[in-house]
């Protein structure tokens, strides 16, 4: 079978979920894993950052490369995705890149953030990916959000 998948990862216990549903979808699918880990920069946006001026920049993507690295570690032996690390808003970015690969689906962690004086819901990563791209996201749920 032909196709992509995508897959947002960082180093919390949602990532890492999202990483393993990645890693074992690909594998049984036969799809092209691309594993991408996003270094948000606050106020970025679109070609406001020089990266080759920007010393912090290039130490976080040193970081965020050996941060991958071990992420991937434990999954050596079933899967050897491409990588990708980029910079800017983590929704815009993994959007922009799911496109730029043609990827057919977008794999990222279960996030559930909250206001807390409102308790009011705020948009989930995956909605935000949702509404920049039209691939599909699923969202790897973590263990304590599942019933027992």
């Amino acid at each position: 079978m032909n196709g992509t998948v995508l897959c947002g990862v960082d180093d919390s216990v949602a990532g890492k979920r999202a990483l393993s549903a990645a890693v074992e979808l690909s594998r049984r699918l036969r799809l092209r894993l691309v594993v991408v880990h996003v270094i948000e920069v606050m106020g970025s946006a679109e070609g406001a950052i020089d990266l080759d001026t920007d010393e912090r920049l290039w130490r976080d993507r040193a970081g965020a490369r050996a941060q991958l690295s071990e992420l991937l570690e434990p999954h050596e032996s079933a899967a050897s995705p491409e990588r990708r690390i980029a910079v800017g808003d983590v929704a815009n970015r993994l959007a922009q890149i799911a496109v730029d690969e043609a990827a057919d689906l977008i794999i990222v962690g279960a996030t559930r953030t909250r206001r807390w004086r409102t308790r009011r819901r705020l948009p989930s990563m995956a909605d935000r990916i949702a509404t920049e791209t039209p691939v599909s996201v699923l969202v790897a749920g973590s263990i304590a959000a599942r019933p027992a």
